[in-house]
């Protein structure tokens, strides 16, 4: 369900193999009866560099793609004259094209500006103004030192190496990675994980909650059933009970109930489980939304994306049920942002990615008074998003920081 609704958001920026990429900081310039060439300036007539073209077009449906030089200039082949493209940039509104021509683009810019700091690897961990944690796939635990205008790598010690999934519980922090183990590392000195625990308890570790000593565990990726466990510090475990089919996205502990998001036979589901009895757990709600393809559950809220709209995939809707009484969840608001793969990141921020454009949006806003989106950053959209520890943000192996005024 997740794929088919990246290939939904991202269906605009789908390159065809064999792309035709040119452009550089200072170009050669090919032969004239090759090419033709665009300006890309900013409302005061200044060049935008490293601005970002793509589209499609010629007999063959070739894909095309530019980036602009210092001044502003990108060079495009000749089959990409009279067809649609996009362009991108850092901390500018996104701009469609529907009949490209030897013109100049004026971009808009964006009411505040994304400033890059920097190189960063892994997925983040702790973040506490100067000092940043992350965790790399390929196995490492890196910690960086942060100021107000960069970056740096102090150190990096071995970690376990495929990593599926991390959450920050308090000092914990819980790693699930390939190897279908569950490690918890106490990060009460956040440079310094200390590993206090190991189990092996098998499957895909992605969707995990606990509640004391109880697990919840669900595979991500197929229907499977929901398994209850207890454990010990000491890495034994014993598994309770196991049951219903469901491909789970997401879950978590509401006071005492287990709340599960994911994908059955009949569509986006969420279960409301009583687990008090952990050996004999029983579904006390259960809301089901044929067709629906994506939700996510943030402070004892589910957020469900209900519909997009079909004029270009722009904008997509969303409602909120509050589950602070996971028995008897309410639909509490019902808004709209410019993106899709919505995600809140903290209070008064959000972040979505611009449906045929290789943008990050970020929003700023509430569940009850709606989104609007406020700075862009470009880069590889896919898989990019790897922390937010707000106004920074770990994106495409580059920490970003989000400042108040426009670029």
């Amino acid at each position: 369900m997740d794929n088919y609704r990246k290939i939904l958001c991202l269906l605009g920026t789908i390159l065809i193999l064999g792309c035709f990429m040119v452009g550089c900081d200072e170009p050669t310039k090919p032969p004239e009866e090759s090419y033709f060439h665009i300006f890309v300036l900013d409302q005061e007539n200044n060049p935008i560099r490293d601005a970002q073209i793509h589209g499609s077009g010629g007999s063959d449906w070739y894909s095309f793609s530019a980036s602009t030089d210092t001044n502003g200039i990108a060079l495009l082949p000749d089959f990409a004259h009279g067809h649609r493209a996009t362009i991108d940039a850092t901390n500018y509104y996104p701009f469609n094209v529907d009949s490209l021509a030897t013109e100049i683009y004026i971009l808009v810019p964006t009411e505040y500006s994304m400033r890059r700091l920097g190189t960063v690897k892994g997925r983040g961990v702790s973040f506490d103004g100067s000092m940043l944690t992350t965790i790399v796939y390929q196995g490492s635990y890196d910690t960086y030192g942060v100021s107000t205008e960069s970056v740096s790598l102090l150190s990096s010690e071995k970690f376990p190496t495929a990593t599926k999934n991390i959450r920050v519980c308090g000092d914990t922090l819980w790693v699930s990675v390939h190897s279908d183990t569950l490690f918890a590392y106490s990060i009460q000195d956040p440079t310094n994980p200390r590993r206090i625990l190991a189990l092996d308890v098998g499957g895909n570790l992605n969707a995990f909650a606990f509640n004391g000593d109880i697990l919840a565990l669900a595979d991500p990726w197929n229907r499977g059933p929901i398994r209850i466990l207890r454990y010990s510090l000491d890495g034994d475990f014993q598994e309770l009970a196991s049951f219903g089919q469901i491909q789970s996205r997401q879950m978590e502990f509401i006071d005492g109930i287990l709340v599960v998001l994911g994908y059955t036979d009949t569509g986006l589901t969420i279960l409301s489980i009583d687990s008090n009895d952990p050996v004999n757990p029983q579904v006390v709600n259960r809301l089901e939304y044929s067709g629906y393809q994506y939700g996510f559950l943030y402070e004892e809220r589910a957020i469900i994306e209900k519909a997009y709209t079909y004029e270009g995939m722009n904008e997509f809707d969303y409602f909120v049920l509050d589950y602070s009484n996971p028995l008897s969840p309410l639909l509490v608001s019902e808004f709209r942002v410019p993106g899709c793969d919505f995600e809140i990141i903290g209070t008064g921020l959000a972040v979505v990615e611009i449906p045929g454009h290789n943008l990050l949006g970020i929003l700023s806003g509430t569940l009850f008074t709606g989104y609007r989106l406020i700075a862009t950053c470009y880069g590889r959209l896919q898989y990019s998003r790897k922390g937010y520890f707000a106004p920074h943000f770990i994106f495409s192996d580059t920490l970003w920081k989000l400042e108040s005024e426009p670029p």
